[in-house]
């Protein structure tokens, strides 16, 4: 009893068990919340998109779907603004070196000034400040080129026009109206925005992922160490404090998975 007390103080006490919960942890906790409202969206796409014409065309039906697509397209574009919102944050006020915290807001900044997060952010204030629902179902005759016949491709849409009128109307910005304007031009007349959104949700696991092994290579010795000691401990004792054998185990796949990122970075420079 004596032993396991004192190996869970030193667990408790151990500099990569801070490091662990107060950086990794907290991040994928706010990186679940966008992931799981982008399966969410895309679960009632698919629902809405996977019916027979008789069904999608009853009334009652399409009007219940829409509705949940409507509903998840909202959590959807506020969870990845939110998530962006909390990251610049919490890189500010964590006492991290100078060095690591430009690597981070140079990776942040970067996405915040890309066209399609600037189109995401339009999209958010369209739906938040003015209560504006723009989604429309669309069907459309698309090349299939395994049987060289034309099928038809359902898709959430957003009229192009109607950003265009919002992005001039409310947007005092120049830089961002300039760049939310030159992104819309190169938009099809009714924007597919299950595509525009697939790209985005790309894009932030990509930058989540740069933040994550950022941090890993930040605290790299003393989350290893603090891993290992983890592990021998679960190994005797049952307990889930400081920390469980489900969180060991993504701290050892983050790990991992920043070493391999790194030996793959190493071999593309060479």
């Amino acid at each position: 009893m004596v032993y396991r007390l004192v190996n869970k103080r030193k667990l408790r006490e151990h500099v990569g068990c801070r490091y662990f919960k107060k950086y990794l942890l907290v991040i994928k906790g706010s990186h679940s919340i966008f992931y799981k409202n982008y399966y969410d969206w895309r679960k009632v796409c698919k629902e809405y998109r996977d019916v027979d014409d008789a069904v999608r065309f009853n009334d009652a039906w399409r009007w219940r779907k829409q509705k949940a697509i409507i509903r998840s397209f909202h959590n959807l574009i506020v969870a990845f603004r939110s998530y962006l919102e909390h990251i610049k944050g919490f890189v500010k006020k964590e006492h991290t070196s100078d060095e690591f915290r430009e690597y981070i807001g140079g990776q942040l900044s970067v996405f915040e000034n890309d066209e399609l997060t600037n189109f995401v952010v339009v999209l958010r204030d369209m739906m938040v400040h003015r209560q504006i629902y723009p989604l429309v179902s669309k069907g459309i005759l698309k090349d299939n080129h395994k049987n060289r016949e034309k099928d038809m491709y359902h898709f959430q849409s957003i009229n192009r026009e109607k950003v265009e009128e919002y992005v001039n109307s409310s947007i005092r910005d120049k830089i961002k109206k300039e760049i939310v304007t030159t992104f819309l031009q190169a938009q099809p007349q009714d924007i597919d925005i299950e595509s525009i959104l697939d790209q985005y949700f790309i894009g932030i696991n990509t930058l989540h992922r740069e933040i994550i092994f950022g941090y890993i290579s930040a605290f790299k010795d003393a989350l290893m160490v603090f891993s290992d000691v983890a592990a021998v401990h679960l190994k005797d004792f049952n307990d889930n404090d400081p920390i469980n054998r489900l969180q060991l185990r993504y701290l050892q796949f983050m790990l991992h998975n920043h070493e391999r990122f790194c030996q793959s970075t190493s071999t593309d420079k060479s």
